[in-house]
């Protein structure tokens, strides 16, 4: 048995994952014996805490793990078994895989609490800044920005996952209640959006 995927060779090294994979082997017998039984172990590497531990009956090549069921941001190792005539096969080769984390945002500038208490500003094009933290310090590629007009709702900017900055000016906003909102991707995942702000853009005089 020789476990294909995930592809991680070292535990300092895993495969990171945006979702639960499903495990992959190949099997090789010198008798051209056939695949009655597989084992598979996966533990966290850091405490070898018992992941997932199964013994099934079957020819089967793969094995597709419950979404939900590995905590992400742990590195887990993967190793297995499989029996064929009364005899079952030495342990396998060893992968390793995570499931990412996603990145947070956090809006810096235009903050107002809530549309009751807005930022209050004479600039039509405000400069729009975040600050993102990445929990196992991927590089960000890519913050969506989102400015909407509270009177309808109204999505008036919308970056659509182009900009990679931290920060972003929309084009020319019209006098009104805005809010405007962020998020940012890992290469992996696309984090929640975590928090909204307000603006006014107030009618000069």
């Amino acid at each position: 048995m020789t476990i294909t995927y995930p592809g991680g060779i070292s535990a300092s090294a895993p495969t990171v994952l945006a979702k639960d994979p499903t495990i992959t082997w190949t099997y090789v017998d010198q008798e051209n014996d056939p695949q009655e039984q597989y084992r598979l172990s996966l533990n966290y590497v850091d405490n070898n805490e018992i992941a997932l531990n199964i013994d099934y009956a079957g020819a089967e090549k793969s094995f597709k793990l419950i979404e939900g069921l590995i905590q992400p941001g742990r590195v887990v190792k993967v190793q297995g078994q499989v029996y064929s005539k009364g005899v079952w096969s030495n342990l396998s080769n060893i992968r390793y895989f995570v499931l990412d984390m996603p990145p947070e945002t956090h809006l810096l500038s235009y903050n107002g609490i809530d549309t009751a208490n807005p930022i209050y500003t004479m600039i039509n094009r405000p400069q729009l800044r975040v600050f993102t933290v990445d929990p196992e310090n991927h590089s960000i590629s890519a913050i969506d920005y989102e400015v909407f007009r509270v009177s309808d709702a109204a999505k008036v900017v919308g970056t659509e996952t182009a900009v990679p900055s931290t920060s972003y000016t929309p084009p020319v906003l019209a006098d009104g209640l805005y809010y405007w909102r962020a998020r940012a991707n890992d290469g992996f995942l696309w984090g929640p959006i975590q928090a909204r702000a307000q603006q006014r853009q107030p009618r000069s005089t």
